[in-house]
């Protein structure tokens, strides 16, 4: 069946499915899911996987089987969609959060990512990177009332993490939230030592845009224009993306 897929004779894998009777069931559905897929006929594919998912039952075994295999095969929508279904399950949920976050955490709206990665935090509540992570998607979001109690909340806690952390990602939240509440001055003071500011050129488009913001804002031009030089806004994720566009109409 492989095969067959890889020379694209697509119509035939059909026939190879309805006639292999000793092959599972589940991998059978699997294979059909995958040529339909190829074929461009989506529906059809994720109609299959619906009928899918209830075989694949509690063995992680089986469940990480399936999902390496439309991976491999490049079928992403298929394994997508596979995955958002096991979030709901939840011996296989830090596996599916884990995946979806790996396939599209650069695609998703801001509060699928937020959702998923707040799932994933109640998971593993020690991780203090997913745990920044979820602040910095909260503090991100255009929605967040600014001034506001839920906001003071936010910053104390991007700022206990920073403290505990010191870790980029936690410096950038805390900073983020100071901006948010028009304080860029702390904002300045979140990012870290004045003779890094260099840093925050090599991290992550948006981080680099944050960063800019807060120097123009605190009249640093020069350090301003040298940290947005190098930013590209069409590889930035696209939740980060829109809620920067948001946030910053006039700096896009």
């Amino acid at each position: 069946m492989n095969a067959l897929a890889q020379v694209g004779d697509l119509e035939r894998i059909h026939t190879e499915v309805a006639n292999a009777p000793l092959i599972p069931t589940l991998w059978r559905m699997v294979v059909e899911a995958r040529a339909y897929a190829m074929q461009r006929k989506y529906e059809d594919s994720i109609a299959v996987l619906d009928r899918l998912i209830p075989l694949l039952g509690d063995d992680p075994r089986e469940v990480r089987g399936v999902c390496l295999y439309l991976e491999a095969s490049k079928d992403i929508r298929g394994l997508c969609h596979v995955l958002e279904k096991l979030t709901k399950q939840s011996i296989h949920a830090r596996f599916a959060l884990t995946k979806l976050l790996e396939h599209r955490a650069g695609s998703a709206e801001l509060m699928e990512l937020q959702s998923w990665l707040e799932k994933l935090a109640e998971i593993s509540p020690e991780d203090p990177v997913l745990n920044i992570s979820n602040l910095y998607l909260k503090l991100l979001n255009p929605q967040l009332p600014s001034p506001s109690n839920v906001l003071n909340e936010l910053i104390d806690e991007a700022k206990s993490m920073s403290e505990r952390t010191n870790l980029p990602q936690a410096r950038i939240t805390l900073a983020l939230g100071h901006l948010r509440n028009d304080a860029p001055d702390k904002s300045l003071v979140a990012l870290g030592k004045p003779e890094d500011w260099r840093q925050w050129s090599n991290s992550r488009g948006a981080w680099s845009f944050l960063a800019s913001q807060i120097y123009r804002l605190n009249k640093d031009s020069e350090k301003s224009m040298v940290l947005g030089k190098g930013i590209n806004f069409a590889q930035m994720d696209r939740a980060e993306k829109e809620s920067l566009q948001a946030l910053f109409p006039d700096q896009f």
